[in-house]
């Protein structure tokens, strides 16, 4: 009964203490009619930050102190959202802030062709004022034209004023803002991917529902997004304070980090980072992480990219995912210093996480661990050893559910994708080489400057010949028979342009021709002669060989969609397979391979693109290729490969790509073309093999293209072939000498037996001695010395080691019978003692064939656990 009466108890009060807040909230926007009536001063749509500072308490984001009657209630109202909810209260929905921003940003110029942008506000259980105070300082500083509407993604909440009493409220507002419900509590990341899906604006604005945008925050976000589609930036994040509500401005001098724990950390921006800016605190500053709240990044990009990991759930480690996916995606992550925005921060968060906040979040961090860290994440299991990579649910097949978009070197369709920027002076470069430079560039700006240059040089020529006619007054004299003018027959502009056509075409003269009593059109002449010549030249030689490169026949040669690794010929091979769909050959065609991976130095240079040479036959000659039919490639793995250490665990978290160029000449121009594709990691597929493509068919060897890209599944080992080769080394645990001498006093098994059949051969005559293939120890010893399988043994089987060593040419089977029966008989467990004393020595003194008797008694234990 005491209980229920408590459970009440705290029901009401927080009832009470809801509505003492909405109510109080009510009441303050009444005045924001006049605020707003009194903001809207800028011609741009930009509210101005003074309306009523001076006769407002509260304003220009002084902090609000509380009255010592009320600290009980706030503190009451406190425990809510986990900050001073009374303060907030207090504070009008579009207080005016200061203008925190740099000297050189608030002079700054934008482009007036910005993309616009969709902002995106996900909130749960917010408090009223600090979420509409939120939409009201987006709606008051940022220009009309760039907003257009703002998504309000309401994560399940319970409270009744953020239900109809919000969506009436939104209506009256200037701008669109619709309000998006989710069915049930589903979190920071999939509510923020139900908003983003919804946008139909070009760049999507992400912030959270309690901070407060100053003046001019929206145009430098949008306007590094214009100069760069794939950069994704943040605003500085000013301080709003969790207990008085002051604004407080933030640091341009720190960026994101993290720390092995995966927690998101503010570092001070490095030495290496100012210089590349020269000293220009207003350029954006290059961020490795982001806090994640406050960001903008363009729709189109944020699809390419993969969005948000829809597999983290409610909240946390999504800040660090989507830096690392931006950056090993293409993109770049940046702080804009010219844009502020303020941001609650509180110490505690009021929301309550289904499974408990340490598993949500410890999930997240394993999710981001296993898909974007590589081998980096054994640190983070190191730091964080309650956090293994099987624990929690849902968990196990993150790295195949979760498939990480890289942007691509090379596009499967050959493309590369690189883009040279900040050439500086270096652009005058392709003016001294025009001819390239009109070669390479795309059809349409081809024929483009092809039209233009010979209608500019028409036209000009024509009006040089119609000038010569007008000083000379030919155009006011053209029915005078009696006088001779320079060009006979040309009386307006029109009629000089059909000349210059006639003259440039080689036509032949007709009702208009050159006369001999004008010198200088003589000269004219001989000028266009010469021009049209080098125009001529230039631009259709420029088009004939744009018509003919080779790059089209590049199209009819195929490359498999996928990369397979399985055995073939006993060896753990990377193959995949090409075709020539013409007819026409393939003259001296030649396969490479390069292998992209970014790497570490010794010394601590880090190479993002190095590239490794795949052997695909060059020392075979194999990639010299007779393209006729489909041919599979294939890149033996073995100790010189860089896949010698790859398995199909490894190569789940492996990035890499692998480049293929084919080369050869076109059997019908006699013209070089190439081909290029590209693997990535999540190409190659482990355990497969290509379907056979090739039958014979009345007589013909017919291609099945269709099965040109079909693989089917094979036995393949797991492991990677240096696990195999380890494997194969440590199967037995002693190795026997490769050569047998006086100084090892022949305690081998093997140099034994060799002795003895030795001394019964040097008994033979020469004859038989060299049918044998003994002529002599040393080549004995070399031939055994070089069988690594021949030269293993254990002691727990030394009936089958004596009659696999016994077993030469020269050695009769009834020695090997009578060997092997002796063995037999006597059971293998007896004591060293009982053997002979050429066992004995072999033996070492030790019990289970190990020589260890004078090893200290740990190391002796040690080895005794290892062969366990």
């Amino acid at each position: 009964m005491n209980i229920n009466q408590g459970t009440q108890s705290s029901s009401l009060s927080l009832s009470r203490a809801l509505s003492l807040s909405l109510s109080l909230s009510l009441s303050l926007s009444l005045s924001l009619s006049l605020t707003l009536s009194l903001s809207r001063t800028l011609s741009n749509g930009i509210a101005v930050d003074w309306h009523l500072w001076k006769i407002v308490r509260r304003e220009m984001g002084k902090a609000v102190i509380v009255p010592k009657e009320d600290q009980e209630k706030m503190k009451e109202l406190f425990k809510i959202n986990q900050f001073n909810l009374m303060a907030s209260d207090m504070i009008a929905l579009n207080r005016s802030l200061p203008d925190v921003r740099l000297d050189g940003c608030k002079t700054k110029v934008h482009p007036d062709d910005l993309p616009n942008t969709s902002i995106v506000i996900v909130f749960h259980n917010e408090a009223w004022s600090t979420l509409l105070r939120t939409v009201h300082s987006v709606i008051n500083r940022s220009p009309k034209h760039l907003l257009v509407e703002i998504l309000l993604v309401d994560d399940a909440s319970e409270r009744d004023f953020l239900k109809k009493t919000l969506e009436d409220y939104v209506k009256t507002l200037e701008v669109p803002v619709r309000i998006l419900r989710m069915e049930q509590r589903s979190g920071l990341i999939r509510a923020r991917l139900r908003g983003a899906a919804a946008t139909r604006g070009q760049v999507i604005t992400f912030l959270d529902a309690h901070c407060e945008c100053t003046m001019g925050w929206l145009e430098p976000l949008l306007a590094r997004i214009k100069e760069d589609r794939k950069a994704v930036v943040c605003p500085i994040i000013d301080v709003i304070s969790d207990e008085t509500f002051e604004y407080m401005a933030g640091s341009d001098m720190t960026y994101g980090g993290f720390n092995w724990k995966l927690n998101f950390r503010w570092y001070p921006v490095p030495q290496r980072e100012m210089d590349r800016r020269k000293g220009d605190r207003t350029l954006p500053v290059r961020t490795p992480t982001m806090a994640g709240g406050l960001f903008s990044i363009d729709r189109t990009y944020f699809d390419e990219i993969g969005t948000y990991d829809p597999g983290m759930d409610i909240w946390g480690g999504e800040n660090l995912e989507i830096s690392f996916r931006i950056w090993q995606c293409g993109g770049s992550l940046e702080i804009v210093t010219c844009s502020h925005v303020g941001h609650v921060f509180r110490k505690a968060t009021p929301y309550s996480f289904p499974g408990g906040t340490g598993q949500v979040i410890n999930k997240n961090n394993r999710r981001l661990a296993e898909v974007w860290m590589d081998e980096f994440k054994d640190f983070f299991y190191i730091i964080s050893p309650v956090t293994t990579s099987s624990s929690g649910s849902g968990f196990g097949q993150t790295g195949q559910e979760r498939k990480r978009k890289r942007q691509r070197f090379v596009d499967k369709n050959g493309r590369c994708n690189v883009q040279h920027g900040n050439l500086g002076g270096e652009t005058s470069r392709y003016l001294s080489d025009l001819f390239t430079t009109l070669v390479d560039l795309k059809w349409r700006w081809n024929l483009f400057i092809f039209i233009l240059t010979y209608t500019v040089a028409w036209l000009f020529m024509a009006f040089m010949w119609w000038l010569i006619a007008y000083v000379r007054g030919d155009l006011n004299r053209a029915h005078d028979d009696k006088y001779t003018p320079c060009v006979a027959n040309v009386y307006n502009f029109p009629s000089a342009f059909l000349f210059f056509i006639e003259t440039e075409a080689t036509i032949g003269y007709g009702y208009r021709y050159i006369t001999d009593k004008c010198p200088e059109g003589i000269i004219l002449f001989l000028f266009q002669s010469i021009l049209g010549s080098i125009v001529d030249a230039f631009l259709i030689g420029c088009m004939f060989i744009k018509m003919s490169q080779p790059k089209k026949r590049a199209e009819t040669l195929m490359f498999s969609e996928h990369a397979v690794i399985s055995m073939r010929d006993g060896k753990l091979t990377l193959m995949f397979r090409i075709g020539n769909l013409r007819n026409s050959h393939m003259v001296s065609a030649q396969i490479r391979c390069k292998l992209l991976k970014s790497r570490q130095t010794p010394e601590g240079e880090f190479l993002p693109l190095d590239q490794l040479e795949l052997d695909v036959g060059f020392s075979t000659g194999a990639d010299q290729l007779f393209l006729v039919s489909p041919l599979t490639i294939c890149h033996v793995i073995d100790s010189k490969s860089p896949f010698y250490e790859l398995s199909q665990r490894s190569m789940q978290t492996e990035q890499f790509e692998i480049v293929v160029i084919l080369e050869g000449i076109v059997e019908t121009t006699g013209m070089t073309c190439q081909a290029r594709t590209s693997y990535t990691e999540d190409e190659v597929l482990w355990g497969h093999r290509f379907f056979p493509v090739i039958s014979l068919e009345d007589g013909f060897f017919k291609v099945d293209y269709s099965q040109f890209h079909a693989t089917f599944e094979v036995p393949t080992p797991p492991h990677s072939v240096k696990e195999q080769d380890e494997a194969l080394l440590m199967s037995s645990p002693l190795t026997a000498p490769s050569l047998c001498n006086s100084g090892e006093k022949n305690n081998s098994l093997d140099c034994l037996e060799l002795l003895e059949d030795a001394e019964t051969t040097s008994k033979l005559p020469a004859k038989l001695q060299k049918m044998t293939g003994r002529d002599g120890m040393p080549r004995k010893l070399l031939r055994m010395s070089s069988t690594t399988s021949e030269m293993t043994y254990s002691l727990g089987d030394l009936s089958t080691k004596l009659h696999r060593i016994s077993s030469v040419p020269g050695i009769s089977e009834e020695k090997n019978v009578s060997k092997s029966a002796k063995i037999n008989a006597e059971p293998i467990s007896q004591s060293v003692a009982d053997l002979p004393p050429k066992l004995q020595r072999l033996a070492g003194g030790g019990g289970g064939g190990r020589m260890d008797g004078h090893l200290p008694p740990k190391l002796r234990k040690m080895n005794s656990d290892r062969f366990t």
